[in-house]
């Protein structure tokens, strides 16, 4: 009878692998709520710059028009699919900043309500209301008696008449309205900073239109 052989198998060698930190449950779902987050603040500022907004009208301006501390809606969609157009009024950027995704992320992080009620941020005084007087290719003029455009004298309805009208700090000056640009106006002439102080305005800088008062 053979004599049974007993086969000796060397001791196996094991390894402690630790799991790395992003792979524990734990760690993959806050990656996946802060991934959930982040996509939500860039869909809610995309709706806010862009779709619809919601904007407080400070100061006189405008008036009769819009008053002070009135609440108006803007949207940039109706110039997804056409330019400006006379008499539109508007929210744009005073400093002719070209608006893009990442400032409108920026500003948004920047000033909203957390940052107006808790840390006390103030308000930007750079986004103006004006309405549109000029468009590509216009030659803007101001006369003693009014605004001229392209030579015609603006019949202008919605101006304030409640006082006269001092145009005496830019009578006789012109301005040529190029492409992609806009010349604005306040409907309260006499107490309105807009074009005549700052220039023509890139279309650029708009945040939207007004498309609800």
């Amino acid at each position: 009878m053979e004599e049974e052989q007993k086969i000796e198998f060397p001791e196996e060698t094991t390894a402690l692998v630790k799991t790395p930190w992003y792979r524990h449950k734990v760690a993959k779902e806050s990656f996946s709520w802060a991934g959930t987050i982040a996509l939500a603040v860039v869909i809610a500022v995309f709706i806010n710059a862009y779709v619809f907004r919601v904007s407080r009208v400070d100061g006189r301006s405008m008036q009769p028009t819009l008053q002070g501390g009135q609440t108006v809606y803007i949207s940039r969609i109706p110039y997804w699919f056409s330019d400006p157009a006379y008499g539109d009024i508007l929210v744009f950027d005073s400093e002719n900043v070209n608006r893009n995704f990442l400032i409108e992320l920026k500003e948004s992080l920047q000033y909203n309500v957390v940052t107006y009620n808790i840390f006390k941020v103030a308000h930007p005084q750079k986004y103006w209301i004006k309405r549109v007087i000029g468009l590509p290719g216009d030659t803007i003029e101001i006369r003693e008696d009014g605004v001229y455009r392209n030579g015609v004298f603006l019949e202008e309805d919605y101006v304030y008449d409640g006082e006269d009208l001092d145009y005496q700090a830019w009578q006789g000056r012109t301005w040529t309205v190029g492409k992609n640009e806009i010349f604005v106006m306040g409907d309260n002439r006499n107490h309105s900073m807009d074009s005549r102080d700052i220039g023509v305005v890139s279309q650029n800088a708009i945040l939207g239109k007004v498309v609800m008062r």
